[in-house]
């Protein structure tokens, strides 16, 4: 039977990919960050407490370890229930995080008003606004993604 240090040894030898992060937490990062420094971060991974995030350069990287602490209280006030208590910055400039980003956060003007009304009248009765609008950013993407399929 291995011991509990050889089962973490193990695992980080085995340097696998971390690949979860809750909607909640994708969500709250670009409105905890802004949108200029979210177009150069993107998370990919949240376990125990810590959030795994990657950057476009060097530069951003300094530039988010400044503003780790005052990120890590925003996330705090945003997602209290998800208790992130570390983010660990990662560069990679393989991937254009922008573009990236800008796939996934679409305008309203790409939304026919049709389904823009149906997404508001399903969400009307959530009371908080912050789920609300959560959930408003993610059916609309879902929306945009069903309507690019179809063409």
């Amino acid at each position: 039977m291995k011991s509990v240090f050889e089962i973490i040894k193990n695992f980080k030898k085995s340097n696998k990919k971390p690949k979860y992060v809750p909607f909640q937490i994708l969500i709250s990062w670009f409105k905890a960050v802004g949108k200029h420094l979210s177009r150069h971060s993107f998370p990919y991974d949240y376990k125990y407490n810590k959030l795994y995030v990657i950057v476009d350069s060097e530069t951003w990287l300094h530039n988010f370890l400044n503003l780790k602490k005052s990120i890590i209280e925003n996330l705090k006030l945003l997602v209290p229930f998800y208790r992130i208590k570390d983010i660990n910055f990662k560069v990679d400039t393989s991937i254009k995080i922008s573009d990236f980003i800008e796939e996934r956060l679409i305008s309203d003007s790409k939304i026919p008003n049709h389904y823009k009304n149906k997404i508001s009248s399903l969400i009307s009765k959530i009371e908080d606004p912050k789920l609300r609008d959560a959930l408003y950013d993610y059916l609309k993407n879902l929306t945009h993604l069903y309507l690019k399929k179809e063409k």
